[in-house]
């Protein structure tokens, strides 16, 4: 079972450093000046170019690649579990990634936890440990 709540918390982990690498990719584009822009109106083929290239990049960046790595990591734990822990006992543990999904979120994407949402959480980890 410690083997299935460590890989549902790193596949959740990977997941939320991909969206921080979206995340910080997106504000990183919104301080740029479109300056490929051809003059008078006109848009150069070089922009649509770049803008491809650009959109293609993402999958390079740091963050992207080392929250890729950790779900592929976690995929691997997830079957290792599958195979030494009943199907039961793992459907149950399903829920343990909506909370470190919470909690990832806040402390990498800063994400406000409500009230509802620490309420729910807070009910639902004694249920998985049931």
């Amino acid at each position: 079972a410690c083997i299935g709540v460590s890989g549902s918390t790193l596949s959740s982990l990977g997941l939320v450093l991909q969206k921080f690498a979206h995340a910080r990719r997106s504000a990183a584009d919104a301080l740029r000046t479109p300056c490929d822009a051809g003059r008078g109106g006109r848009s150069s083929n070089l922009g649509g170019r770049l803008a491809v290239a650009a959109a293609a990049a993402y999958v390079l960046q740091p963050w992207w690649l080392l929250g890729f790595g950790v779900f592929l990591a976690a995929g691997a734990v997830n079957m290792v579990s599958m195979a030494m822990t009943p199907q039961l006992i793992l459907s149950c543990l399903g829920s343990w990634s909506l909370v470190c999904n919470l909690v990832f979120a806040n402390l990498l994407l800063g994400e406000r936890i409500c009230r509802k949402q620490a309420r729910a959480m807070a009910a639902l980890v004694p249920s998985i440990a049931l």
